[in-house]
């Protein structure tokens, strides 16, 4: 049985206390939830970027596309503006990746 050791209740047995094995797991589960999280922002800011390129230019050729990844280092509110207020050139001038 696992002798608990944190500072709440040393060296007693207590059910609401977990094994360092638990304790990993726990912190790995919570990482894993956190990843999940921000790669599943990260999609939903490009899909958004993806489509305002469609309405604005009705399809994404290679240029548009290639823009899409500098954009999503911007807040959404930056490139919400960029996207709505530049044309293509000024978009495909400020964003395209030298």
């Amino acid at each position: 049985m696992f002798r608990c050791v944190c500072p709440v209740c040393p060296l007693a047995l207590y059910a609401s206390c977990v094994s360092p094995d638990e304790q990993r797991l726990a912190e790995a589960r919570q990482e894993g939830q956190q990843q999940g999280m921000q790669q599943g922002i990260q999609t939903e800011r490009r899909i958004t970027i993806e489509n305002l390129l469609r309405v604005r230019f009705g399809t994404l050729d290679e240029e548009l596309v290639a823009i899409i990844e500098p954009m999503l280092v911007l807040p959404p509110e930056e490139f919400t503006r960029f996207l709505l207020q530049s044309s293509r050139e000024e978009l495909l001038a400020r964003f395209r990746q030298t």
